[in-house]
């Protein structure tokens, strides 16, 4: 009955608009999906395993952290265990958040301090004219936009987004990368679809690349989910990864949380990426698609 309840809930929300439905679920994310009736013509479908949710759709977002110096126009790659002490503190991961994204992250940013390093300007690779660059000598006579070089792109793919930052130390810019990439489709399709389309998530894979402890402390920084609306209102609230841990779970790197989270062009998600992890990944399960506008 109650799974019932919540079907009938999210097909209303649905029909009316995004803001009904942006909530938690009080249940299992087990339910079964709603089978959107504009998809007749598609006789394909995704049957669960054990140990996942029902869901309509699944695609894998990957967050990686890249280091280089720079000098006479030249990037250097850095590992990050040779980044300098005072520059390895965690840098800000933001997902989705279409309107945010357009002013700059300036909600997002306010969320997530970091400390030595200074934020630039975020683009998409390949699609953003003229920002396929950072700035250099920030806050000196010396700023300017220095363009990427080979030693840099090879890290990224179109339409990845780039959130990049720049530091001095001990004489010395660094530069770091936060790169989004999604496996499925270009990061800048699933991004910008969000201004037409909405999604229901209900299950997040969160995987860190081993079972290392660098790996292993990604999961104490909490993820945020905010929502940012037309007018200027802004909520958040926040999951703690280490929360879903089981005791009898056998891949201490990878940690389900099984969150029902409509998503739209108003609701991103932020984290922190630890320097020393590098990366993680989230499998997202979709449960339900639905187009706002043709």
């Amino acid at each position: 009955m109650t799974a019932q309840r919540h079907e009938i809930q999210l097909a209303r929300a649905l029909e009316n608009g995004v803001d009904a439905y942006d909530s938690y679920f009080d249940n299992s994310a087990d339910s079964r999906p709603i089978v959107s009736n504009r998809v007749k013509s598609s006789q394909v479908s995704l049957a669960p395993m054990k140990g996942n949710p029902q869901f309509s759709a699944q695609y894998d977002i990957k967050a990686s952290i890249y280091y280089f110096s720079y000098a006479a126009g030249v990037f250097t790659p850095v590992l990050p265990a040779n980044v300098p002490a005072g520059l390895q503190g965690n840098l800000p991961v933001y997902l989705f958040g279409w309107n945010d994204f357009k002013a700059g992250f300036p909600k997002l940013k306010s969320q997530y301090p970091i400390v030595n390093w200074v934020q630039g300007r975020a683009f998409l690779y390949g699609y953003d004219n003229y920002m396929d660059a950072i700035l250099t000598g920030i806050g000196t006579g010396a700023q300017t936009f220095v363009q990427l070089d080979t030693n840099v792109t090879p890290s990224l793919s179109l339409g990845d987004l780039v959130i990049p930052f720049t530091a001095t130390s001990g004489g010395t810019t660094y530069f770091a990368s936060v790169v989004i990439h999604c496996a499925q489709v270009a990061y800048a399709t699933l991004f910008e679809s969000l201004v037409s389309d909405t999604f229901v998530m209900n299950m997040i894979r969160y995987i860190v690349p081993d079972t290392t402890q660098n790996s292993i402390n990604q999961f104490i920084n909490q993820i945020g989910l905010y929502s940012l609306s037309l007018y200027g209102k802004f909520n958040s609230d926040f999951v703690s990864p280490n929360s879903f841990k089981k005791p009898e779970q056998y891949q201490p790197n990878i940690i389900d949380i099984p969150i029902k989270k409509g998503v739209d062009k108003a609701i991103s998600f932020g984290t922190y990426l630890n320097c020393l992890c590098t990366s993680f990944t989230w499998s997202t399960f979709v449960w339900s698609t639905k187009k706002l506008a043709s």
